[in-house]
């Protein structure tokens, strides 16, 4: 029986160590497009700076 004990522990390290690597990967990939996002917003602002005149230095 410890045995058996042993090779389940060792399958839910395994799950774990993959959530966590989902969790890790998800989380770069979300800050990735977030500065992509970034990157085009901040690309659009010079045409738009005419009509906001808030931007205007």
């Amino acid at each position: 029986m410890p045995h058996n004990n042993a090779v389940r522990q060792g399958q839910l390290n395994a799950t774990f160590s993959v959530l966590k690597f989902l969790a890790v990967a998800v989380s770069g990939v979300t800050i990735f497009l977030a500065s992509i996002e970034k990157d085009k917003r901040l690309q659009f602002r010079p045409s738009m700076g005419d009509r906001l005149p808030y931007q205007k230095a």
